[in-house]
């Protein structure tokens, strides 16, 4: 009988440590660049993966998901509209769309019908700007570049910057980097004589920088478009 006891509460505790390893996977946050796992590459066709390197070079969409077992849903459910890999990055997928706005639009549609694959998603971030880098000088000329480049659509207006880095750690911070464009931007305001403003609380815009390693994909989206589209949630 005390053997039996022993063994009963050996598998209580394993069953215990196993429910806490599943409870910390699903609540790590979907883009903290510590925590890599192995691309998983998923046919569309019965679902299955093999483990292996598989990270797109040409994506310009950013998707994350609420956790593992919707990441599998969640890109057969896209596939539909591009072409969609894993990353080495904990529930983090790329697409690879030829039109970024037929894709918004068509799931704008698809959340008045059917759910299922939008609770599968977190945010899905589209790339209007995409470029490679090696080092943090040629990610701030090439970003700064592209954001002051918005600087018509932007002038008078309030807004913030967000980056959501994936990598690179060693290169680049993200709040650093952040403050940095933000006061670029200001200063080509003013130079316009047109000057704006930082709000974090309501902007009339949000400039969304994302990154995968070396590339990045950047997006502007007014008050409008945040509402109107509420799966990319940008902050």
């Amino acid at each position: 009988m005390m053997m039996h006891d022993r063994c009963l509460a050996h598998l209580i505790s394993a069953l215990s440590v196993g429910k806490a390893i599943r409870r910390s996977l699903r609540q790590s946050p979907a883009n903290d660049d510590t925590f890599r796992e192995p691309s998983v590459v998923c046919s569309a066709v019965d679902g299955k993966g093999d483990l292996r390197s598989s990270e797109m070079k040409d994506w310009n969409v950013v998707v994350t998901v609420s956790d593992r077992f919707a990441r599998r849903h969640a890109q057969r459910g896209l596939e539909k509209f591009g072409k969609v890999e894993t990353t080495g990055f904990h529930n983090v997928l790329v697409m690879e769309v030829d039109d970024i706005v037929a894709l918004m639009r068509s799931l704008s549609e698809l959340m008045g019908r059917d759910m299922t694959l939008i609770n599968d998603i977190s945010r899905l971030m589209p790339a209007q700007e995409t470029f490679e880098f090696r080092s943090r000088e040629e990610f701030d000329q090439k970003a700064s570049a592209a954001i002051l480049g918005w600087a018509d659509r932007i002038a008078g207006k309030t807004f913030h910057i967000r980056l959501h880095r994936r990598g690179m750690g060693d290169q680049l911070s993200s709040l650093s980097e952040e403050k940095q464009l933000d006061t670029a931007l200001l200063d080509k305001l003013v130079e316009m004589g047109q000057p704006g403003r930082i709000d974090f609380s309501d902007p009339d815009c949000v400039i969304d920088i994302e990154t995968v390693n070396n590339r990045a994909g950047l997006s502007l989206w007014t008050r409008e478009d945040l509402r109107r589209f509420p799966f990319l949630m940008v902050d």
